[in-house]
């Protein structure tokens, strides 16, 4: 529409209108989950502080902080609604899944809500190579004991198979102790036994799917987590309707991300690639438009021929990118040539250089976190912010890239 014109001015009455309707609903609730009395899960014996030492690594201040004040919610008796966050890297996946481990060990189920296929693969791989040495007690209530199995993870997203899809929702209806991990496929589950739920990279969803989750179970803790929350999310924890944590203390081994503004260039790109190669890392390389990959891959080859390059977007099946991201983790690859769907949480340690085409045309939020896709180890990162025509850019993207480039130290994102 057009600004100023009298359709345009009707157009934003009725949305106002639902705005405040969606606004009450969600005060509304958050009310009415403050009456109810939550389900009180409380683990803190020697097995999950063996649990806590198999994490491979020292917890930083923030981390144990954060975990204490999810563990004080969770044994309150009160429904937990607290926000976690910190910057890309910080360890907030970790902090998510002692609270994980806490509510199973407890006979409670657990769902993991999280914006893409991809990052749910690599949550669903996470949490099943890190609950794999520990089995759960299946109980029918708290006090009685009925035998012991593996924990449970599952995954649920539009490529999980029927097969799949039957098991997960059987276990979830007849209330087994498990968690489950998965996309919007997880709104329409009836878990009849659950304790938790984790909202990851909250930002990328809207409040309407986000309430439908709290509205699964009235009784449910929930545990919001992003890098970059919006305005709304911030407003309501610091205005006290959530609880909120914060990691600001970045892991002991952690360097900044180098970051710089180019445009385009053949030297820039050759010095950019090469210099990872040489010290036998891997390089992410964006260019978010699918239709014009082919040619970018051929432009690319012609600056370094025989460079190894994976090819991955939204339109390949979850199969064949499953299988060709292990090849990439494994190494056989030397770049991985996508769209932004890296963007969400996607973990390789050995992926230190990120190159971004047209840069410009990002919004600051995922220009951040795509920059957080690399130095996600104790190496020194390099991200590459490209553009055409420095000249050309427009005042509001030349901020944004500027910001960027000033504000690449260790925790900038939540500053």
């Amino acid at each position: 529409d057009r600004l100023g014109k009298a359709n345009f001015a009707k157009i934003k009455e009725k949305v106002r209108a639902k705005l405040f309707v969606i606004a009450s609903k969600i005060i509304s609730l958050a009310a009415q989950r403050e009456l109810i009395r939550g389900e009180i899960i409380e683990k803190d014996d020697a097995e999950y502080l063996n649990f806590l030492q198999n994490a491979g690594f020292a917890y930083t201040r923030d981390q144990e902080r954060a975990s204490s004040d999810i563990a004080n919610d969770l044994k309150s008796g009160k429904v937990m609604d607290r926000l976690l966050s910190g910057d890309v890297g910080f360890g907030k996946t970790e902090v998510a899944m002692n609270a994980i481990f806490k509510c199973v060990k407890s006979g409670f189920q657990a769902l993991f809500f999280v914006p893409t296929t991809l990052l749910s693969s690599q949550h669903y791989k996470t949490l099943s190579q890190r609950f794999s040495k520990f089995d759960i007690k299946v109980l029918k209530s708290l006090k009685e004991r009925l035998g012991k199995f593996d924990v449970s993870v599952f995954k649920l997203d539009r490529f999980t198979s029927a097969k799949e899809k039957a098991v997960a929702v059987k276990a979830l209806e007849a209330g087994q102790p498990c968690v489950c991990v998965g996309t919007h496929s997880l709104l329409s589950v009836k878990p009849s036994n659950l304790g938790l739920i984790i909202i990851d990279e909250e930002h990328k969803f809207g409040v309407k799917q986000k309430e439908k989750l709290k509205e699964i179970s009235s009784a449910s803790h929930v545990l919001s987590m992003s890098a970059t929350p919006i305005p709304r999310s911030l407003n309501m924890a610091l205005s006290s309707v959530k609880g909120y944590s914060v990691l600001q203390t970045p892991p002991s081994s952690r360097l900044d991300v180098r970051t710089s503004v180019r445009e385009w260039d053949e030297k820039a790109i050759k010095e950019a690639v090469m210099r990872e190669l040489r010290r036998g890392g891997q390089i992410f390389y964006i260019h978010n438009h699918i239709a014009t990959m082919p040619q970018t891959k051929k432009q690319i080859l012609d600056i370094i021929p025989n460079l190894r390059i994976l090819t991955l977007h939204s339109k390949i099946d979850a199969k064949t990118t499953e299988e060709e991201m292990m090849k990439f983790e494994n190494g056989e690859y030397d770049v991985l040539l996508s769209t932004s769907i890296v963007e969400s949480g996607i973990h390789l340690p050995n992926v230190n250089t990120i190159i971004i085409e047209s840069a410009n045309k990002f919004g600051i939020a995922d220009l951040h976190q795509l920059r957080g896709r690399v130095g996600r180890s104790d190496k020194q990162a390099y991200c590459y912010f490209l553009v055409e025509d420095k000249n050309a850019l427009s005042a509001d993207a030349l901020k944004r890239l500027v910001a960027l480039e000033s504000n690449s130290f260790l925790g900038s994102g939540s500053v």
